[in-house]
């Protein structure tokens, strides 16, 4: 990669018209020349280190097609100069300082195909004037510092990809967002809108991502959102949406992945499986949301207004909440990863209590019995659960352990709940069961339960006497083929 200042003359002629010196470590100022080259038609200048006033450096081109100044250090207002090169197809000035407004004087870069202002610090409203450019596709100016609402006029732009995440909009989702037939894409996430989801999102045939998390969105989802076919991606998490999620949602027949955390929905969740393979943190945190999905088949995050202490806090829930529910909702839980390292915070549910708190008051644990440290509300587990329980116990206390490295990794008590279960549901045959057919042809013969692992990920090589091998394991020659070998023996 190439440093330094670029030269000053690098435009005495006149007639450049391709300036490419992008991903390398270039500093300082933008030549001088650049200014008034008006023969310039593309410019690459991206991820280096140089700097200058992007008001005052550039000047107009009228042949120019195609500048990218992203990932620099440019600073100053955008320059109005750029509204007035009428061949401009594509700006790019993303992760610089710029700050101020957005000139307006954009507005006249007519055949702007793409506009990337992203990640500096812009103040104020999106400008009106946007709304002449039809051409546009892709308008990226999220992450600065803009304010107000939604300008309706971007409902003028049909073949559109929109971010204006990270910013602080506010007000309603302008309904003319609907009129933006052609749009693809749609983040509007963390900003400030209020207000409910606009029934007209559902127009946007072509989106096949909406992003509106981490706003102050309320009321109820609309049921027309379903007509969205072709959407792959929803994110609406970090709101006060109600109500349930539509029945309609099924027929987002592309949709594969989908986050509702953090809002005050409830009832089932749509049988689409989108949902039913959900993580659980992407529903959780809601009022009561119930249905086909493993993490909601017990309340282990949230039931009726929240957590896991009201739930072992009350008594009816308490009762409700049996053995065989427990189990399932602990060992689910060794699949969050919020959960990694601290495992013993779900043995609550087995306990009645954090494990930690039971050996603050005990200083030796062996003459306590297994029923004993169980949650004394509900009546012993039978013994088809005993053990699973007894096993999960065990776990509990052994993530307390004093030395960190000693505690059982996620992935390790995973894998063991994994084996486990399939060795429970393994038929094994035993002897028994051939004793009417030839009792003589099966002497003392015992099947054992074998269950199979995939290890074709694990890495098995070691070291042997200086050798690596993929292996440990190694065919070990007799004395005697050592010698025939050096021809020693016949």
């Amino acid at each position: 990669m190439l440093s330094g200042h670029l030269p000053n003359a690098i435009c005495a002629s006149g007639l450049l018209k391709q300036f490419g010196v992008a991903n390398n470590f270039f500093s300082g100022p933008v030549p001088k020349s650049i200014k008034n080259c008006s023969s310039l038609k593309r410019v690459r200048l991206q991820r280096n280190q140089l700097t200058g006033n992007n008001s005052e450096d550039f000047g107009i081109y009228p042949e120019l097609d195609y500048m990218d100044l992203s990932n620099n250090n440019f600073y100053g207002e955008v320059s109005s100069n750029w509204g007035h090169c009428p061949n401009l197809t594509s700006l790019q000035i993303s992760n610089n300082n710029l700050s101020g407004k957005i000139s307006t004087g954009l507005g006249g870069a007519t055949r702007l195909f793409e506009l990337h202002l992203s990640s500096n610090h812009f103040v104020g409203e999106i400008p009106k004037s946007f709304k002449r450019l039809s051409s546009l596709t892709k308008l990226y100016l999220d992450d600065n510092n803009l304010y107000g609402s939604l300008p309706s006029e971007l409902g003028n732009l049909y073949n559109l990809e929109l971010s204006l995440a990270k910013n602080s909009l506010s007000g309603p989702i302008n309904e003319n967002i609907g009129e933006c037939l052609k749009l693809r894409s749609l983040n509007l996430s963390t900003n400030k809108f209020e207000g409910f989801i606009p029934v007209h999102v559902s127009k946007l045939e072509k989106l096949e991502t909406l992003d509106l998390r981490e706003n102050n969105l309320t009321r109820s989802l609309p049921s027309q959102l379903g007509g969205l076919k072709i959407l792959q991606t929803l994110n609406l998490s970090h709101n006060n949406l109600t109500g349930s999620i539509p029945s309609g949602f099924t027929e987002m027949l592309s949709l594969t992945i989908v986050d509702v955390s953090f809002n005050q929905l409830e009832g089932p969740l749509p049988k689409m499986r989108a949902f039913e393979e959900a993580l659980t943190e992407a529903l959780g945190h809601n009022k009561r949301l119930c249905g086909n999905n493993i993490g909601l088949e017990c309340p282990i995050q949230s039931r009726n207004q929240g957590s896991l202490r009201d739930v072992l806090n009350h008594m009816e829930q308490v009762v409700e909440f049996d053995w065989k529910k427990r189990v399932m909702a602990v060992k689910d839980s060794s699949n969050w990863t919020s959960f990694a390292g601290t495992f013993g915070y779900a043995a609550p549910v087995i306990m009645g209590m954090h494990p930690g708190d039971l050996l603050a008051s005990s200083q030796d644990l062996n003459g306590i019995s297994l029923y004993e440290i169980l949650d004394q509300r509900l009546a012993p587990p039978d013994e088809q659960i005993v053990e699973q329980v007894e096993s999960l116990v065990k776990v509990a206390f052994s993530c307390l352990h004093p030395i960190p490295n000693s505690r059982p990794s996620m992935r390790n008590i995973a894998l063991g709940f994994s084996v486990e279960e399939a060795s429970r549901n393994m038929k094994v045959t035993i002897v028994t069961e051939y004793q009417a057919i030839d009792e003589e042809k099966l002497p003392k013969m015992v099947f054992r339960t074998r269950i199979l692992i995939d290890v074709s990920k694990i890495d098995m090589t070691t070291t042997i006497l200086g050798f690596k091998i993929s292996m440990p394991i190694m065919l070990t020659p007799t004395v005697a083929e050592i010698l025939k070998a050096h021809g020693l023996s016949k």
